[in-house]
């Protein structure tokens, strides 16, 4: 008897125990455009003129500790196209020294982010379930490009559309607050179509501080994009 209940009990205890290791993992494409767009505390030294059209492409994976949260991260690839207004410190004819002017800056900056988001996901109806995620991202700036026009005592200069590189203007390594919401489709065992709608609101000022020195220009970078993806 006591070498039955001892099996049992073993049993009863694996059962457990594979039971708690047990983790669904979901794998996935994305991609989508996005409109972007700059913020600053102060209009007086910075300010959006508009949103401009990019695209967003990634990898993710949605690691699940119970049956509807899961942690979620991958890797982003974004292309982010703004249009903005701040005080830079330049060289301007008629004038020995740098001085401080308004410049209108058409930008396009790209970037490579990981995610790290804790996930929700509920069933709502056959084959479709609704989830939602909120958490940071962290980006690394790979290159920063820029077609500027200015006005300052006479002088003029216009959008030439030649953009020139701008990447030692802006920081390497920026830090965000993510959030997204989107529906599911099961197509069947195996894989599900989804979309969702994503939001990006940076904490990181765009600008390095030599250059935030300069100008006192704190900007910073948003964009909601519009996302479909695979997942398995």
């Amino acid at each position: 008897m006591k070498k039955i209940l001892l099996i049992v009990s073993l049993i009863a205890f694996c059962s457990l125990t594979g039971n708690a290791q047990e983790r669904t993992f979901n794998f996935g494409l994305k991609i989508g455009p996005n409109l972007a767009w700059a913020s600053s505390p102060s209009e007086e030294a910075g300010k959006s003129l508009g949103s401009r059209m990019g695209f967003s492409a990634g990898v993710f994976v949605d690691s699940y500790f119970t049956e509807h949260f899961a942690f979620s991260t991958g890797l982003n690839f974004n292309v982010l196209s703004m249009k903005y207004q701040f005080t830079d410190h330049r060289i301007v004819p008629n004038f020995v020294e740098a001085t401080n002017i308004m410049v209108e800056r058409k930008f396009s900056g790209t970037y490579l982010e990981v995610p790290l988001q804790l996930k929700m996901s509920f069933d709502v109806a056959d084959a479709v379930s609704i989830f939602a995620g909120a958490g940071a991202g962290l980006g690394l700036n790979l290159s920063d490009k820029a077609d500027d026009q200015y006005g300052f005592l006479g002088t003029e200069s216009s959008y030439d559309n030649e953009f020139t590189n701008v990447t030692d203007d802006y920081r390497r390594l920026q830090f965000a607050l993510k959030f997204n919401v989107g529906a599911a489709y099961r197509l069947n065992n195996y894989f599900s179509v989804f979309g969702q709608l994503a939001f990006h609101h940076s904490f990181s000022n765009m600008f390095v501080q030599q250059k935030k020195k300069e100008t006192g220009v704190n900007l910073k970078a948003n964009y909601i994009g519009l996302e479909v993806g695979i997942m398995h």
